[in-house]
């Protein structure tokens, strides 16, 4: 196939949806109170109560349900306790990020609300580690069905999560021509808004029948 008429990689779709999707600076309002938290946590060490609340209005979740007044009604010092061990973890650079993400994950699930589905644990371990991280949520899970790549699993699941985004750093770190690196966030923030787009779901779609049918 002459190279001008190719289907764009994975990588390229990604990466040109986060670009025309986010705005050039990553200073978003929206953001203040993820930049806020993870602010807080990088010199406390840990995530309190009150941080893991702000968390939850970041993500648009709700409050309201019977885990919040397990929350409340768990003493801070051991929230503070989890957290910290889990804020170690995701920062050890001797652990690779699915492994580091998901041994935090796993102690995260001792706290009421960060059970479940996890997409309130993995925007609490984003503000832990911004660098290391990405957040889960039903559209990024959109998105990885368009590429046939969904996470298996359900006590492992974010570390399966990790797995593909890791792969998926370095697709779209190969659609960029110089200067810049890409991040695990930047990974979560284009399938977020690739979920959006039914075009672009398809041109992932394409992209990956094209690059099954070069394998075949």
């Amino acid at each position: 196939m002459d190279a001008t008429m190719r289907e764009a990689t994975v990588g390229e779709i990604l990466l040109e949806t986060l670009q025309t999707s986010q705005p050039t600076h990553t200073e978003t309002a929206y953001d203040e109170v993820l930049r806020e938290v993870s602010a807080r946590v990088g010199d406390q060490g840990s995530i309190g109560k009150a941080d893991i609340g702000a968390l939850v209005v970041w993500k648009r979740s709700t409050a309201t349900a019977p885990w919040s007044k397990k929350l409340m009604n768990t003493p801070d010092a051991k929230v503070r306790e989890i957290t910290a061990r889990a804020f170690n973890l995701v920062n050890d650079s001797s652990k690779s990020i699915p492994n580091a993400g998901d041994e935090a994950r796993q102690l995260l699930r001792g706290i009421p609300g960060l059970g479940g589905g996890g997409a309130i644990a993995s925007a609490v371990l984003l503000a832990m580690s911004p660098t290391r991280m990405a957040v889960w949520d039903r559209r990024v899970n959109k998105s990885l069905k368009a590429l046939g790549r969904t996470p298996k699993g359900r006590r492992h699941h974010y570390r399966n999560y990790l797995e593909i985004v890791v792969d998926l750093v370095e697709e779209m770190q190969d659609a960029i021509v110089e200067g810049q690196t890409v991040v695990p966030r930047q990974v979560d923030l284009a399938l977020y808004h690739a979920a959006g787009k039914p075009e672009v779901l398809d041109q992932l779609r394409a992209s990956v029948r094209s690059a099954e049918q070069a394998r075949d």
